[in-house]
């Protein structure tokens, strides 16, 4: 029994040891410019895949502020690309807990990349359409019947 309960301590100091670490390179790989951490880069320093990195950063020791991207025009171009491609190639589709690993790599709100995912991967809504809904709004036309009257929306 007491050799189990050292083996858990050293299984968590080590994990311990690695979040600093982890949390550490994040830190110093951080892209100003891109206003987001070079994760790749720390992975291939960690010796480790890139998702246990995010898991194990540790956003609380990091110097590194999150951005806030509140609006949908916030988010450059490339940043909704590497958001679309990173949630493709990481997930395929994401559950809740992962949106966390999302936030964590696009050093960004989870809310905030799930509302940019989402707005950039669902059908548009075309300027036309917008009229169209906002006259049948207008006219007194439940959002039920929009609905069944533009399916793709």
């Amino acid at each position: 029994m007491e050799q189990a309960l050292v083996a858990d301590d050293a299984r968590v100091q080590k994990r311990i040891e690695q979040s600093a670490r982890v949390t550490q390179l994040a830190d110093q790989a951080y892209n100003e410019q891109r206003g987001r951490c070079e994760w790749d880069s720390v992975a291939r320093n960690m010796d480790m895949p890139l998702i246990e990195c995010l898991r194990l950063f540790d956003a609380s020791l990091s110097t590194v502020p999150v951005r806030s991207l509140s609006n949908i025009t916030d988010w450059s171009t490339d940043d909704l690309s590497i958001l679309k491609s990173f949630v493709t190639k990481q997930f395929g589709t994401v559950t809740v807990n992962e949106w966390h690993l999302v936030g964590v790599y696009m050093n960004a709100e989870q809310a905030k990349c799930f509302m940019a995912y989402s707005i950039c991967t669902f059908p548009r809504i075309t300027p036309d359409l917008y009229k169209a809904i906002t006259q049948h709004r207008n006219n007194g036309l439940k959002w039920k019947d929009i609905f069944e009257k533009y399916p793709i929306f």
